[in-house]
């Protein structure tokens, strides 16, 4: 249950936060997000690095839940909301997304649906800043949101 209750919660967020204008040009960023977490969930499940306890409807290594919820939703939002110009604001940025990440695995970790067997908070982390880097390059150079319609 706590994979459903995640996944509204982020829905919920995404319903508030969401700018529609640019939701076309932007759902392939949470596409992004979708196929860098198969990756990498798929990967460290079969490696042993950490374990998803009662995923409800897996795929691939991974609760369909948390795919189409904080990752999907998170991929958009991030693009969506992807600071102009300034690169040390970017930076923190990219910071703070993954440390919100990082803090959602950790809720995660608490609640025992996600268990990290020989991974850290840190390897967890730098996997999130890498993926919301590449994310924030793709946002710019190809998804290129531009000022809100």
């Amino acid at each position: 249950m706590p994979w459903l209750t995640v996944f509204i919660i982020c829905w919920i967020v995404f319903f508030i936060l969401v700018k529609p204008g640019m939701l076309k040009r932007t759902v392939l960023a949470g596409i992004l997000a979708i196929l860098l977490q198969f990756s990498v969930d798929y990967h460290a499940v079969q490696y042993g690095l950490y374990k998803i306890n009662a995923p409800i409807i897996e795929i691939w290594n991974s609760s369909v839940f948390f795919v189409l919820g904080p990752v999907f939703t998170m991929g958009i939002l991030f693009v969506q909301y992807l600071p102009k110009g300034d690169k040390w604001l970017k930076l923190a940025n990219i910071f703070i997304w993954s440390s919100i990440f990082l803090l959602e695995e950790l809720v995660l970790i608490n609640i025992g649906v996600l268990e990290y067997t020989k991974w850290s908070n840190f390897n967890s982390f730098t996997v999130n800043a890498a993926s919301f880097t590449m994310l924030a390059w793709v946002g710019e150079t190809f998804l290129n949101p531009g000022p809100e319609p």
